[in-house]
């Protein structure tokens, strides 16, 4: 049920942007490779939250501790950074116990998305919650994976810069920095400023602050004066318009037509394969710990202050908001959040220019999950 291990040596050198090395295994359909409404495979999980009513409404229930029992089948190790303040839905949904309560075997762990990717085609994980590079990659690295959902199609980032910059038109000539080219957010930043009629090397210089430290090191980047713009998640964006002359020049994530698939379900075909049911039940709970995380409020600002260390009320109430306001109601991995990116990692890996998107992109499952009402919360 492991995919093989020399897949996760061509991912990393696609990852750095080197050339595919070997030959490049056929991937299954998503037809067929997915449960079929005939057969049954993708029922509802058995939580009132996720099988949803004549309403569409879906309320999850706070479970009890007592009732959230572990599952005798098959072991599901999902990745999901706990760095990235648009996952906390996903960990309050561990917290919660509606994993278990739903019947599921997994283990959680937090791991950025560049390892996560890695170790998903090495078989030591059987799915990841991340943004789309890293699987668009490794499926034109020749790996045998699937995205089957997105939970997030919009730019959970603010773009800061100096005070004295009033207007985008002001960047040209300006450096701006991402964290890498090929990451969520370097696709958003290059797409969105041509959004505004600003090309990267044209009009203004993109340059790379690196990945170590993910954010960490854009905003080090803008104190020091090396760059002087950046998008920047909104938590962060407004620490540093706390200690520095920044300010928020925009939000991306409202931003007319910026669509991208920036938070995706990715598994393993092979587990898809022999773990239909599985796979529908952790689309279904993250679904479900969507809706938990709106309807339980003070329990998701409880995370925010214990995993992500906020203290600041005021940006606990914002990012709490942001967070229930930029979860996707339309969850299926389709081609129109992909050209972007596309665009963006053809630059370091020409491979992905003859990526068939359809080998990729498996939306039974959220088709399933939407037909029973489970993104009407």
């Amino acid at each position: 049920m492991r995919v093989q291990i020399r897949f996760g040596w061509i991912v990393a050198a696609a990852i750095l942007g080197l050339s595919a090395c070997g030959g490049a295994a056929s991937a299954p359909s998503p037809a067929a490779s997915s449960p079929s409404a005939a057969s049954g495979a993708a029922a509802p999980v058995s939580s009132a939250a996720a099988t949803g009513s004549a309403t569409g409404s879906a309320t999850a229930a706070k479970p009890s501790s007592a009732a959230a029992k572990p599952s005798a089948g098959a072991a599901v190790r999902l990745g999901a950074s706990q760095n990235i303040t648009s996952n906390a839905p996903i960990w309050l949904t561990k917290q919660a116990g509606l994993f278990e309560k739903n019947g599921l075997n997994v283990d959680l762990q937090s791991i950025n998305a560049t390892t996560a990717i890695k170790q998903l085609v090495a078989g030591q994980l059987e799915g990841t919650v991340a943004g789309a590079p890293e699987s668009i990659t490794a499926r034109a690295a020749g790996s045998p994976i699937q995205i089957v959902a997105v939970l997030q199609t919009s730019c959970d980032m603010e773009m800061v810069v100096p005070n004295n910059i009033t207007a985008v038109e002001q960047l040209k000539g300006k450096v701006v920095g991402v964290i890498t080219k090929p990451s969520v957010n370097g696709i958003c930043t290059v797409a969105d400023l041509r959004k505004h009629g600003l090309e990267p090397d044209k009009d203004y210089k993109l340059i790379e602050t690196g990945s170590a430290s993910a954010y960490a090191s854009l905003v080090a980047a803008m104190q020091a004066g090396n760059v002087a713009a950046g998008a920047i998640q909104p938590d962060l964006a407004h620490k540093l318009e706390a200690s520095a002359p920044f300010h928020t020049l925009y939000d991306m994530g409202t931003e007319p037509g910026l669509l991208t698939a920036a938070s995706s379900v990715t598994f393993a075909d092979a587990f898809i394969k022999a773990h239909p049911d599985e796979v529908q039940k952790v689309v279904d709970t993250l679904l479900q710990g969507e809706a938990y995380y709106k309807q339980h409020k003070d329990e998701a600002e409880a995370l925010l202050k214990s995993t992500y260390k906020m203290t600041d009320q005021t940006q606990i109430d914002e990012t709490y908001a942001r967070q229930v306001q930029l979860m996707a109601k339309d969850i299926t991995p389709r081609a129109e959040l992909f050209p972007d990116m596309v665009a963006a990692l053809a630059q370091v890996q020409p491979e992905v220019k003859q990526l068939d998107l359809s080998t990729l992109l498996n939306p039974t499952f959220a088709k399933s999950a939407m037909d029973r009402g489970l993104t009407n919360f």
